[in-house]
């Protein structure tokens, strides 16, 4: 089953209904519009409220480099001192994409033993598969490949899609990590690595009330 669809954005702006009663709106430096979240706001200079939440976040990463290299130093030291007897001291989920490739990396130059776990859910692209296959042959880690049952993933995605959740990750997001937490317990491992970055993964608009 196929699903396609054709909006009209002038009509969509134009529609006080769509932007729930009011003028049509988008932020002056981001995408961020009324269309995509009603109770967005603006200052004097059209800049919406998404923006000013994501510079606070950025400045206070950008401000305290020191404290949280010494937290990450901190963290590293107690994944090494727990590691007993055990092959692997953490886990780490490694999709392929940019975050969790660069964390193999930074895992190997912190002289971690991470064993990584890839989910593969049937939506890996050729580039994620290489990345995955030269991040475990340039780093020397175990590689450990959860692989979903396609089918079943395919009517969850779809009964998401069809209910126009806002986030069609959801059932993949959840998946993962119960995944890397399934691993993390049948190997007796009591730390899992995550990356993240926030420059280009910040937020979503909140769940509205109906």
């Amino acid at each position: 089953m196929s699903f396609s669809f054709t909006y009209n954005l002038e009509k969509l702006r134009n529609n006080k209904e769509a932007n729930c009663g009011r003028e049509y709106q988008q932020c002056a430096i981001s995408v961020m519009d009324t269309i995509a979240d009603p109770n967005i706001h603006f200052d004097e200079k059209g800049i919406c409220n998404y923006y000013h939440e994501y510079k606070k976040v950025a400045e206070n990463y950008e401000g305290k480099n020191i404290s949280r290299e010494n937290k990450l130093n901190e963290i590293i030291n107690k994944i090494k001192i727990n590691k007993g007897n055990k092959k692997y001291d953490c886990i780490l989920g490694l999709s392929g994409g940019a975050d969790s490739t660069y964390l193999v990396y930074k895992a190997k130059l912190l002289g971690l033993n991470p064993l990584l776990v890839h989910f593969d859910y049937g939506w890996n692209s050729e580039i994620a598969i290489k990345n995955v296959e030269s991040a475990v042959k340039k780093s020397g880690f175990d590689l450990y490949t959860v692989v979903m049952d396609w089918e079943e993933f395919k009517s969850l995605q779809r009964s998401y899609f069809k209910a126009s959740v806002l986030d069609l990750d959801v059932p993949a997001d959840h998946m993962i990590f119960g995944a890397l937490y399934k691993v993390a317990i049948k190997f007796n491992i009591k730390f899992i690595l995550s990356g993240n970055n926030i420059w280009t993964e910040h937020t979503l608009p909140p769940i509205m009330e109906l």
